[in-house]
C-alpha cells in the first residue's frame, strides 16, 4: 500500500508485497475473540455429546437414557462453571503462541496454508486444553474430543473471518484513493 494512502486514512496497512498476509494486533486480537465465540457456540453440542461419550466410550453403567437425560444439565452447569471460565484461560494462555504462529507465517500469500497450520493449531490447543480439563476436573477424556474438534473448527474460522475483513478493508482503502486522487499531468 502506498505511504500516500497511509497519509491519507492515518494508518498504513501491514500488508505489503513482501509481507501479504501480516495483521495489526487489534486485527489480531479481534480474531481471537472471533475464534473465541466460534468455539462457544460449537462447544456447546461437545457438552451435550460429553455424557453421550461417557456412556458409550467410558466404560460406565449409565445406558443411553440416562445420558440423554445429563445432556441439559452438562450444558446449564457445564457451560457458566467449566467451559466459560477454561475457554477464558485457553485464550489467554494460548492467544500469544497464535500471534507467533501468525507472525511467522505473514509472508506467505497463500490462504490454504494459513487455514491448515491454524486447524492443526487450534486442534493442538483443544487437545492441551481438554487434557489439562481433564486431569484437573477428573473427566474421562472420551468426554473431551468435541471441545477438540471445536477449538479444530473455531481458531481457523476466527482467522478467516478476519483476513477477509483486513483484505476487504485495504481493497476499499485503495480503491476510495485511486477514485479521488487526481491524475497528475506532465
Amino acid at each position: 500500500m502506498s505511504t500516500d494512502l497511509a497519509a491519507r486514512y492515518g494508518i498504513a496497512s501491514p500488508r505489503t508485497t513482501k509481507s501479504p498476509l501480516a495483521f495489526r494486533f487489534g486485527e489480531f486480537a479481534a480474531g481471537s475473540f472471533r475464534a473465541w465465540g466460534w468455539f462457544l457456540l460449537f462447544s456447546l453440542p461437545a457438552l451435550a455429546f460429553a455424557p453421550l461419550a461417557a456412556a458409550a466410550f467410558g466404560g460406565d453403567t449409565v445406558g443411553w437414557q440416562q445420558a440423554l437425560a445429563w445432556a441439559p444439565l452438562y450444558i446449564m452447569v457445564g457451560f457458566p462453571l467449566v467451559l466459560l471460565p477454561s475457554s477464558i484461560g485457553a485464550l489467554v494462555v494460548w492467544s500469544p503462541f497464535a500471534y507467533l504462529l501468525g507472525f511467522l507465517l505473514r509472508r506467505v500469500g497463500d490462504t490454504r496454508v494459513h487455514l491448515a497450520a491454524f486447524i492443526a493449531f487450534g486442534a493442538g490447543v483443544g487437545a492441551a486444553t481438554a487434557a489439562i480439563a481433564s486431569v484437573v476436573l477428573d473427566f474421562p477424556a472420551s468426554q473431551m474430543f468435541g471441545f477438540v474438534i471445536a477449538a479444530g473448527a473455531a481458531v481457523p474460522l476466527g482467522w478467516r473471518r478476519t483476513a477477509r475483513l483486513a483484505l476487504a478493508n485495504d481493497a476499499a482503502a485503495e480503491a476510495s484513493f485511486r477514485k479521488t486522487t487526481p491524475l497528475v499531468e506532465d
